[in-house]
């Protein structure tokens, strides 16, 4: 009995050492691939979103190298050099089960030395640091240093609330309508020409002559505008059209305007001289 268990106890601790020396082994990552080139080989996982979650590089001879942890942003939590000669350096990595790194325990202790390090990081699931610690010895005295963060869970967004627009009311000009209107008060029909103020928009032509018979009124113009009256010196002027036969020009009086909510009339009189 004491020979087989013996053997066992070799093979335990061959086994142990393996893997100790092949780290690469423990990484409990599927999303892991590996790419040998002339100088040496690297190990990439990843995160769910495809950014690299741990780097891992080792030398064409399998002797050194070096890891390094990411959060899922690219932002680097760790980075530790890697050997398998004068001893030993390795990092055991276990991670979420959405690629983030869950736990990265270094260690290392050179060939015939006292001194050893190991330190320890254990992270969230979104790549936020909840537990430092350093177990190491670099001097053959302890250099103990433990730190456990306070990570508030994330605030999950709260519904927003639409703002109900109320519509508001289109404010529109009110119209002002000027008239003007031209009472004959004599016997006999005159003939008025129009002239348009200089740099008005009105035009009359020449050719136009208003005849206002006896007794009669006419409306000689209306307009409709955007909250404004037009008073009637800035539209146009008059102007009595005379028979040969007739010598004496009739009177033309300007009463005030009639005024009717937004509307004026404004009124002129024609009298015999």
């Amino acid at each position: 009995m004491i020979p087989f268990v013996r053997i066992n106890q070799q093979l335990a601790i061959t086994g142990l050492l393996w893997v100790l020396l092949h780290p690469a082994l423990l990484h409990a990552q599927l999303n892991c691939r590996t790419i040998t080139i002339a100088d040496g080989k690297t190990t990439t996982c990843r995160h769910a979103n495809g950014q690299p979650s741990t780097i891992e590089t080792w030398d064409k001879d399998n002797r050194w190298g070096s890891i390094k942890g990411f959060d899922n942003k690219g932002n680097e939590l760790f980075s530790y050099g890697l050997r398998r000669v004068g001893g030993h350096a390795s990092a055991n990595i276990t991670y979420h089960s959405n690629g983030q790194v869950k736990v990265a325990n270094f260690t290392s202790q050179p060939d015939g030395g006292i001194q050893y390090w190991h330190i320890v990081h254990e992270f969230n699931d979104r790549g936020e640091q909840t537990y430092f610690a350093d177990h190491s010895m670099p001097d053959g005295r302890p250099v103990l240093r433990i730190h456990r963060e306070q990570v508030e869970p994330p605030v999950p967004p709260q519904p927003i609330n639409p703002v109900e627009e109320v519509p508001q009311p289109i404010i529109c000009a009110i119209p002002y309508q000027s008239a003007f209107s031209i009472i004959n008060h004599s016997k006999k029909p005159v003939t008025i020409k129009l002239t348009a103020v200089p740099n008005l928009w009105l035009s009359f032509s020449d050719k136009d002559r208003l005849v206002i018979r006896p007794k009669d009124t006419m409306e000689i113009y209306n307009v409709t505008l955007a909250e404004i009256h037009m008073d009637p010196q800035d539209v146009f002027r008059f102007e009595f059209i005379q028979s040969r036969r007739k010598k004496l020009t009739p009177l033309l009086i300007k009463a005030q305007p009639e005024i009717v909510q937004n509307q004026r009339h404004w009124y002129w009189h024609i009298l015999e001289p």
